[in-house]
């Protein structure tokens, strides 16, 4: 199986393209860089301490994982000495809402303890594991702090950390549109009120009609006020031109099957006429590409 983030192999009896998303600006067949700046550049933007959601969305398959890897990528790399702390949440590793926010809670525990952060952040870990627990058994006695769970006194420990912190946490959520419509409507509920702490930036990914409908069948309510309220800012994944998709497919097409060297002068103009006449309707999407590569 031949992995996207690697050059593409010729000459092979039998190639399949893996549906894995980029990780480098090399392997952006579709010139998305400019767009990947300019939504890193919306990121360096916001200087208000307090914590700020914004939205990724565009349909199934569109590319929005590899867009989260390009921009976390060029925030590291052109943020100097100080890039914010990047966490990456995929809350569809767990099963249940019940475990969403103490999932979520432990991972920020890891995050803020790396080496690098952690003179930063101070107590903020140890904090954030004793909220994880005071959550799912307020009143008792932590393991994590040693004293009877209190949640808003752990929280305001916690805000109060955070904001001291002279860097910015940069939280990467994908693939909401996954979940079940009760476990959207959580992972909302941390990021709008449990997890809303100072100096960090959420950056979800999502189909916004799928999500817009969970919240509309859980809730009862207008799906999309309700989003606006959680989001500040929502940038669309800007879709390629069927221009590009072919281009993109002819030439990864010519690399793992060259055409050009395979086929006498008339198999290609089968070929072309079969291309041009119904495959390339089907190519809406990169991962449509893939699909039909495969």
């Amino acid at each position: 199986m031949s992995d996207p983030n690697q050059d593409s192999p010729a000459g092979s009896s039998l190639t399949l393209i893996a549906d894995a998303p980029i990780t480098s600006a090399r392997f952006d067949r579709l010139d998305r860089m400019a767009f990947v700046r300019s939504f890193a550049e919306a990121i360096r933007a916001v200087k208000d301490a307090d914590s700020v959601v914004l939205a990724l969305a565009g349909p199934w398959g569109s590319g929005k994982s590899s867009l989260l890897n390009l921009i976390g990528a060029e925030l590291v790399n052109t943020s100097g000495d100080t890039p914010p702390l990047i966490m990456r949440f995929n809350p569809w590793w767990f099963t249940g809402s019940d475990q969403l926010v103490a999932a979520f809670l432990q991972q920020l525990s890891a995050a803020v303890s790396r080496p690098e952060v952690r003179d930063t952040f101070g107590d903020a870990s140890t904090a954030l594991a004793g909220l994880a627990e005071a959550i799912g058994a307020p009143g008792q006695i932590s393991e994590a702090t040693g004293v009877p769970n209190d949640i808003e006194m752990l929280r305001e420990n916690i805000i109060s950390i955070f904001r001291n912190a002279n860097r910015r946490v940069l939280i990467f959520m994908d693939d909401i549109d996954r979940l079940t419509p009760e476990e959207m409507t959580q992972l909302l509920l941390i990021v709008r009120a449990v997890a809303d702490f100072p100096n960090t930036t959420y950056v979800m990914s999502f189909d916004y009609e799928v999500v817009v409908e969970a919240i509309a069948n859980k809730l009862g309510v207008d799906g999309r006020t309700y989003l606006e309220k959680v989001v500040l800012l929502q940038i669309d994944v800007p879709m390629p031109g069927r221009m590009s998709l072919e281009q993109m497919v002819l030439g990864q097409l010519e690399a793992i099957a060259p055409v050009s060297s395979s086929l006498d002068t008339e198999a290609q103009r089968h070929f072309r006429l079969l291309f041009e006449g119904g495959v390339k309707h089907f190519l809406a999407t990169p991962r449509a590409c893939t699909r039909f590569l495969n």
